[in-house]
Parts: C-alpha cells; structure tokens; sequence
C-alpha cells in the first residue's frame, strides 16, 4: 500500500486522530485533530521513526466533519505546518457555531481560529504525493461529513463506528441520511475494507455488515 497511517486518542471527548502518509514521498495528512496538539505532534515522530526516520512534509489537515472535537487543534497544526485544509463547506457554520459548547470541554486558550483553504466536494480527489484520496460525502451526523478513501481504508469520522453509528439528534444531523450515506457509500464497498472512525476501534465493512444492525 502506498498509504500508511497511525492513530492517536485526543481531547475530552477521545476522538481518533490519525498521520496518515505516502509512503514514496512521505506527503502526510493530519485527519482530524481534535485536540492535545502535543500528542498529534509525538504521532508525527512516531510516524516519522516508523517511516525510515525521514522526515514529514505535513501537506494536509483532512476534516471528516465541522464538530469541535474533530477540529479543536486544527489552527495550531496549520501555525506549525504549511499546509492545506480541507473540508466540505456545508459544516463551515459549525467552526465558530460549536466554540461555546467546546468551551465546557477545552481551555479555550489553546484554540487558534482557522478557516479551511480547500472546500471539497463528493468524488473530489486529494493529491498526496503518489497517493489519491477520494472524498466521499456521507451527510447524517452533519451536513458535511465526508469521508476518506484511500488504499489503506476509509477514514469514516462520525458516520459509523464499529457497531453503530454516528449521533443524528443534533440540528444538522438527519437519521435518513446517514442510513442513506452508510448503505449506499460505506456498504457498498468491500467486505475487505478496513473502516477507522472518528471514535472507538476500526473495523472492517464485512464486520459491519454482519454485527451492525445499520448496515
């Protein structure tokens, strides 16, 4: 595989975050960092021993969806990194939206606003370095989540988790959507696809499809 990952447990609400990286040119992305820039920033050197020792070019920060705890750090990744932002424009309200409620969790000291250079669309493809990534919009627990298609798996934020699926009782949640989004989108992949969300252990669509009822 051309895309190589790892995964670190961050914020109050113990979201996954994961470095994933090329492996020909060691172009990195940051998807979702939630918070704890200090843990993400170990993820990088551990990610870098793992990798040969050679060092990351972080070219991306990969939003799955606008929530706080998928966002908190992102502006003190992008104040130490030159990179791109993505993220799908129907959560752009959610950044400033949600800073009163992160205030309950956070020390909101640590957060540096930010606004995401590249608004991705469905079927859009991230270049990084030899290795494509294919948004995949999955609406439900936002309005905006996405998902990430790579040769590694599908990095699924809050649109499913192992078992279950992502919360729909927020305002810009929708329970028809994201049955619609995981079983036209998620379901329809290989049993073989590995699944890493936004919270819990990753899975597998075979697993899924056979221990969560809303598959």
């Amino acid at each position: 595989m051309s895309i190589r990952f790892d995964s670190v447990v961050v914020g109050p609400i113990e979201t996954n975050c994961y470095v994933a990286w090329d492996s020909d040119t060691l172009d990195a992305a940051i998807i979702d960092p939630g918070g704890d820039e200090d843990r993400i920033l170990a993820a990088i050197d551990r990610a870098q021993a793992s990798a040969g020792g050679g060092q990351l070019n972080v070219a991306w920060v990969l939003l799955t969806h606008g929530h706080f705890d998928h966002t908190f750090s992102t502006g003190s990744i992008l104040s130490r990194f030159p990179a791109r932002t993505a993220m799908q424009g129907s959560d752009l309200d959610l950044l400033d939206d949600g800073l009163e409620i992160a205030s309950l969790y956070y020390d909101m000291t640590d957060y540096v606003s930010f606004q995401p250079s590249d608004l991705v669309q469905d079927g859009q493809v991230i270049q990084l370095g030899r290795s494509e990534i294919e948004v995949i919009h999955t609406p439900g627990h936002s309005k905006g989540s996405v998902c990430y298609m790579t040769d590694a798996g599908l990095f699924c934020g809050d649109t499913v988790f192992a078992g279950t699926i992502g919360r729909t009782d927020f305002p810009e949640g929708s329970y028809s959507q994201i049955i619609e989004s995981i079983r036209g989108r998620i379901a329809v992949l290989d049993d073989s696809t590995p699944l890493m969300p936004g919270h819990g252990v990753s899975t597998t669509v075979g697993q899924e499809r056979t221990q969560n009822p809303f598959f």
